[in-house]
């Protein structure tokens, strides 16, 4: 018989859940044998036991096994991690120990918008709580507008409480805005290890050079701060400088996962290169210098996982797809167009693209959203009939990794009708979704 240590803790929390929801079944009818009952029965235990010398059955009390496990706190601490808030809001009430667990898991994730928004049960004790914030979610929810029409956070300099706890900060659109230095080095403390940085985070989308206090910098903060960062997710438009971000990858020791938005093309820096999990990068027509930084870069950065290229009247080529076959360990990659209209054009031959895949073999999802000529070029072959019997579809769901390259092999080989029993229809665009 396995003993409890070897039990998984999923597995334990479930079944002392399952205990309680019994007894609560049970609560107003209990045992009438009150707690000397010999039933060995598991779950009727945890029955409340009416007592020896008490006829009314409201004077129910928990037997001494049930009082026994309501004090284990590893057992508390289970069931509540699978509590939502107003439930542990309940549970915080039921006696002492209870309330620490609860008010535990109240507070490891709470919003803040200047003030933490997970309430406290007593509101004086919130420096108290504070210290238990594990996750914060910063963020700025209430706006006022301006003579102007500007809009403002109404409160961006309320005082945070100290959070000497904190592991993971999560700082959402705009809510970095208009912050002094002492609000923002509340929230950047030297216990972070993962920061989560959403898009436009210092960024008024009505007045942009007003997006922070004249003189603040929050990353210039953060990176003075936070010294044991081992994840960092920067959104788009951070508005960061290459130099500042290269100063800061050199003092960040403990960093081992950076992902970057749209707009961080000038970001892509040689330091990256075994911390770098995720890139999105935008290719123009207009700035021929950045993309051939982007292309001469996103080859080096070997740890990569997701890529994601947005283009703008410019062509993806099967020269730049051959490129970036060295990132073997990638999972996500996707070529979308800037424009809804007339877009770009891969150019990519259908045996470049078949090499790429071969040679990428995690890849989850292989998208490229905009038209492909070797596809028009095989709908040219057979003439416009054949085309206007064809259902064209632009995402042929649901492919294994082998199976795509079969359904690429086949066009390779010009065996069409086997191309076209792999996935009924041939694809506009090519799709791979595991």
């Amino acid at each position: 018989m396995h003993t409890p240590a070897k039990i998984p803790k999923l597995l334990r929390a479930n079944a002392m859940i399952e205990c309680m929801k019994a007894m609560e079944k049970q609560r107003n009818v209990g045992c009438q044998q009150g707690r000397s009952c010999m039933n060995q029965n598991e779950v009727h235990h945890l029955l409340w036991h009416q007592p020896d010398d008490v006829d009314d059955v409201i004077a129910l009390v928990p037997s001494p096994l049930l009082e026994k496990i309501g004090g284990i706190t590893e057992l508390t601490s289970m069931v509540c991690s699978h509590l939502n808030d107003r439930e542990l809001y309940s549970v915080a009430q039921v006696c002492h120990s209870w309330y620490k667990q609860a008010v535990r898991y109240l507070w490891h994730t709470p919003t803040c918008d200047g003030r933490l928004l997970a309430s406290s049960l007593v509101d004086s004790r919130i420096n108290v709580h504070a210290a238990l914030v594990r996750h914060l979610k910063f963020t700025t929810s209430m706006y006022r507008d301006d003579a102007w029409g500007w809009k403002y956070p109404t409160s961006p300099n309320r005082k945070v409480p100290p959070l000497p706890g904190l592991t993971h900060l999560t700082c959402e659109p705009s809510s970095l805005s208009k912050r002094i230095a002492d609000i923002l080095a509340s929230i950047f403390v030297p216990t972070l290890k993962r920061l989560d940085i959403g898009d436009g985070v210092a960024y008024e989308n009505n007045n942009p050079d007003e997006a922070q206090s004249p003189g603040v910098s929050w990353f210039r903060i953060m990176s003075s701060n936070c010294k044991r960062l081992t994840s960092i997710t920067i959104g788009a438009n951070s508005r960061i400088r290459s130099a500042e971000f290269e100063r800061f990858l050199e003092s960040a020791t403990y960093l081992k996962s950076v992902k970057l938005g749209p707009g961080h093309e000038h970001l892509l820096i040689d330091r990256l290169v075994p911390i770098l999990k995720s890139t999105e990068v935008h290719i123009n027509d207009w700035d021929a210098r950045m993309n051939s930084k982007v292309f001469e870069q996103l080859p080096k950065m070997r740890a990569l996982e997701f890529v994601k290229i947005t283009l703008t009247n410019h062509c993806f080529t099967g020269k730049d797809l051959l490129r970036l076959k060295v990132l073997s360990h990638l999972k996500h990659f996707e070529v979308v167009s800037a424009s809804m209209l007339y877009g770009p054009r891969c150019t990519a031959a259908v045996e470049e693209v078949a090499e790429c895949v071969e040679a990428m073999p995690d890849l989850d999802v292989f998208d490229i959203q905009v038209p492909c000529d070797f596809v028009d070029e095989v709908a040219e072959l057979h003439g416009e009939d054949w085309v206007d019997d064809q259902s064209f579809t632009f995402f042929p769901a649901n492919a294994c990794h082998q199976q795509y390259l079969d359904y690429l092999h086949s066009l390779i080989q010009d065996k069409l009708d086997i191309a076209l029993a792999t996935f009924e229809h041939l694809p506009f665009c090519l799709h791979l979704d595991v």
